[in-house]
């Protein structure tokens, strides 16, 4: 690192405080992307809640991959067969994403969520 250059990346600044002093002292410009505000107006800039939103996705999508049985209720020349259950706790970022994907693939959905405001963005997906 030299001086005069700009780093603009996950810079995890509360864990690595000697690492951050050492880029300051060489003069280096550092923006942590994971301190950007979590605001409307910050949001095409926001890492987290994209991370969030992957993190949710993947999180279903690997649980359909690992139970025994599948998601969806398929009617086959056999039978029926009834749609897996998935609960999913939490209503974040993460928590909605895998609410909107476990809607997609699964019938039954329980949901929870410590937040009550949060309440009202779980009902929305459930009306889905």
């Amino acid at each position: 690192m030299r001086n005069g250059q700009t780093i603009v990346g996950f810079l995890r600044p509360m864990g690595k405080l000697e690492e951050l002093q050492q880029l300051a002292k060489t003069g280096v410009t550092s923006f942590a992307v994971e301190l950007m505000p979590r605001t409307t107006r910050a949001q095409s800039m926001d890492a987290l809640s994209s991370m969030g939103t992957i993190c949710g996705y993947k999180a279903v999508i690997m649980a359909a991959d690992t139970l025994p049985r599948i998601f969806p209720m398929l009617t086959t020349a056999a039978g029926t067969i009834t749609p897996g259950r998935v609960l999913i706790i939490g209503a974040g970022v993460a928590g909605l994403q895998a609410i909107a994907t476990a809607r997609r693939l699964a019938q039954s959905l329980p949901r929870m969520n410590m937040r009550p405001a949060a309440k009202e963005q779980v009902q929305v997906w459930a009306t889905l």
